[in-house]
């Protein structure tokens, strides 16, 4: 079987793309597609991964806008490599959104999705633990599927609603 893998949002430095790239390049059960803008200070980092991917066949750099609804649906595993983050990533959201299992770095700011989705990329970042990670997602396959299906459900509007309301309620 070919897993389709998508790293996708703004293309930026705090996500390590090469990690990801030297995970599967080599892997012909791996199809890789970057997508996503880049940050008006990343264009050179546009060049560096056009230079990283141009010899490998099963992955896919796209530099510009991409709509979620053209890459998403043909993704088997979403993976989000941030190498540190300061906020949430909406790519998350996405992910839980469409349905898609997904493999996020394990920090700080994810760890309360992390505590319910356990599938994670340990930090620091490497070729090894992004396989790692994958192989475990894939081999368990399921259960990420019956995670994500809960996070839905946690992360819904009526659930967020009825939680907001709980909490001015307590006041």
């Amino acid at each position: 079987m070919v897993y389709n893998l998508l790293v996708f949002g703004f293309i930026e430095r705090r996500k390590d793309y090469k990690a990801v790239i030297d995970a599967v390049k080599d892997d012909p059960s791996y199809k890789l597609i970057i997508s996503g803008m880049p940050r008006s200070g990343d264009l050179d980092l546009v060049r560096e991964l056009e230079q990283h991917v141009e010899t490998h066949t099963n992955i896919l750099l796209i530099p510009t806008f991409v709509p979620k609804e053209a890459v998403f649906p043909q993704s088997d595993i979403i993976i989000i490599p941030y190498s540190y983050a300061f906020g949430f990533s909406g790519v998350i959201a996405d992910a839980i959104s469409y349905n898609k299992p997904f493999l996020a770095s394990d920090l700080p700011v994810f760890r309360d999705i992390t505590a319910l989705y356990h599938f994670k990329i340990r930090v620091p970042l490497s070729s090894k633990n992004i396989l790692d990670a994958l192989h475990s997602l894939i081999t368990d396959y399921d259960r990420a599927r019956s995670e994500l299906a809960n996070l839905r459900e946690i992360m819904s509007w009526k659930n967020v609603a009825r939680k907001t309301i709980e909490i001015y309620q307590e006041k």
